[in-house]
């Protein structure tokens, strides 16, 4: 997503691509691009229902913050977690009758922008280890924070960023929309300028590229070609979710 200008509500370029990939059966991610909300999610549970875990957030997500619901209020913070606990139940109620315990996961990151006096406030939201990015001022920063047990070991001091990038546990996630345990999103207060751009992704891209090549990428001025060009490389490096 490319941010023209700040004004009350501001001008937004975007594209967005989803790749099942060279590996996999099935694509689990799913992704939201209708203002004020932009999110990605990636489901998991393979048969279980991990494709349908990822839509069934996503779909929710914009029921519950969409102008029929809301009227033409400006949506808040209160409507984004009302939303998000909305998604977590959708797809708890994936779970097969028999096995409620079984229902399948999805990871839920993005950005929303709320309307206020002083101007658009961005705020990011993350459950799980999708990612948000900001790339601008030269630089690309990850906005979010892994719900992963590799960051973990990360912020422990117990492993580096390059060790945890081939650590055989690294797909081991720590939080997932579900129903069960804690699903409660982590919120960021997101500064952005003209010119700025924001990636939403899961670990099929980030996973499989380096800080360095998604900056390069991001830096294409056709978005539809950027987004092309991401999964591109993802796949050459193995496409494998």
């Amino acid at each position: 997503m490319s941010l023209e200008e700040h004004a009350e509500w501001p001008a937004v370029r975007w594209g967005a691509s989803t790749d099942i990939g060279p590996v996999r059966s099935e694509n689990e991610d799913s992704w939201l691009a209708v203002p004020p909300v932009f999110a990605v999610a990636d489901g998991m549970g393979g048969h279980l229902g991990g494709a349908q875990a990822s839509s069934s957030a996503v779909i929710t997500l914009q029921e519950f913050l969409s102008a029929d619901r809301l009227g033409n209020r400006p949506v808040d913070l209160v409507d984004l977690s009302v939303a998000i606990d909305a998604a977590a139940t959708a797809v708890a109620s994936l779970a097969p009758i028999d096995n409620p315990a079984s229902a399948p996961g999805t990871t839920l990151s993005g950005v929303m922008v709320l309307r206020t006096a002083e101007g658009p406030y961005w705020l990011s939201f993350n459950v799980g280890d999708s990612r948000v990015y900001v790339v601008g001022g030269g630089g690309i920063r990850q906005l979010t924070h892994d719900h992963s047990w590799v960051q973990s070991l990360i912020d422990e001091g117990r492993i580096t960023p390059e060790q945890a990038a081939t650590h055989p546990h690294r797909s081991l996630i720590l939080k997932v929309l579900n129903g069960a345990g804690d699903t409660d999103p982590d919120f960021f207060e997101l500064h952005v300028r003209k010119g700025d751009r924001l990636l939403f992704c899961s670990d099929g891209l980030s996973g499989l590229m380096t800080q360095d090549e998604l900056h390069e990428l991001m830096g294409l001025d056709d978005l539809d070609e950027c987004v092309t060009q991401l999964a591109a490389l993802a796949n050459e490096h193995g496409g494998h979710d």
